[in-house]
């Protein structure tokens, strides 16, 4: 073989090994944090969530609410995720209302519906910086779990469930809301400190820095609710049923038992206007992505 071949032969294979690695050095060199202004003195703090496997499902010690065993799920692309509960700080400041019934700019929103929510996101993508959209399931539980396989992030123990998690405790049960329509499942024993939602950020974060992955507000997916799906999704990149009529909601809320706030636990949208669901959005950044790394980290 004539050196000219070789080295024909040796170019080509130079350039398969760096279309292959070129995706590896886009992910690598992502920034971990970045914080974009979305408004006059509105920013929005976002995370980066690596590809990588879990067990989707698994609930430690603690039954969990969905019927299907836990099952292993690839994520084979990097995505940004909120670092918060979208505040309705944040909501006003893009739709120039608020339909909160917990008034507080640095508590979460609440009280919008599924139109509204899509809008939301809609009027933040014309920022031009990359595409904001809803979290899939199975990146939610993802970034929930961040790398644990136990019931809570944080644990199996829900002893330690008020550090991190605004739940019904007996803070919610001695309020107005919960005497007024006769709830008698808040835990009288545990006190988080607040009756309804708590400003994002007042507990403690999950092993990836994201708070209030347990509890304060159910947080709604792109996922289409069903209870058929789950068993036969795919195993990589799972996005959820391609119809339905109501959208799955991750993680609880402070109405809700603690049982109901593990990292498995799921619910169905039962109404348009419930104000105990929330939302947090994911985001793909623009390419070429490494440009992103002197531009938006913090």
């Amino acid at each position: 073989m004539s050196i000219m071949k070789l080295r024909f032969l040796g170019l080509c294979a130079l350039a398969v090994i760096a279309s292959c690695l070129y995706p590896v050095c886009q992910v690598l060199r992502l920034p971990e944090k970045v914080s974009l202004s979305i408004a006059p003195g509105v920013s929005l703090e976002l995370i980066l969530v690596r590809p990588g496997e879990f067990l989707m499902g698994a609930s430690g010690n603690i039954v969990q609410q969905s019927k299907f065993p836990p099952r292993k799920v690839r994520i084979t692309k990097p995505y940004y995720l909120g670092k918060y509960e979208i505040t309705q700080q944040q909501w006003s400041a893009i739709m120039g209302s608020n339909p909160s019934c917990f008034l507080s700019p640095v508590n979460p929103v609440e009280r919008f519906n599924t139109v509204e929510c899509y809008e939301f996101i809609a009027r933040l993508n014309k920022n031009g910086y990359g595409r904001f959209r809803l979290p899939a399931e199975a990146e939610w539980e993802f970034a929930c779990r961040a790398g644990t396989t136990s019931a809570f992030s944080w644990g199996d123990q829900t002893s330690e469930a008020t550090l991190y998690c605004n739940f019904a405790d007996s803070a919610a049960g001695e309020g107005s809301i919960f005497k007024r329509f006769g709830f008698g499942w808040a835990d009288m024993n545990a006190r988080d400190g607040f009756e309804t939602t708590s400003p994002v950020g007042s507990f403690k974060p999950n092993p990836a820095g994201f708070y209030d992955m347990h509890g304060n507000l159910w947080e709604i997916c792109s996922d289409w609710y069903s209870e058929t799906y789950l068993p036969d999704s795919p195993v990589i990149d799972p996005a959820g049923p391609e119809t339905g009529e109501i959208h799955v909601l991750r993680g609880g809320s402070w109405g809700d038992e603690i049982t109901n706030c593990i990292s498995g636990s799921r619910a169905k949208q039962w109404d348009t206007r419930w104000w105990v669901m929330g939302m947090r959005v994911a985001w793909d950044p623009p390419g070429p992505l490494h440009r992103l790394v002197h531009v938006f980290r913090y």
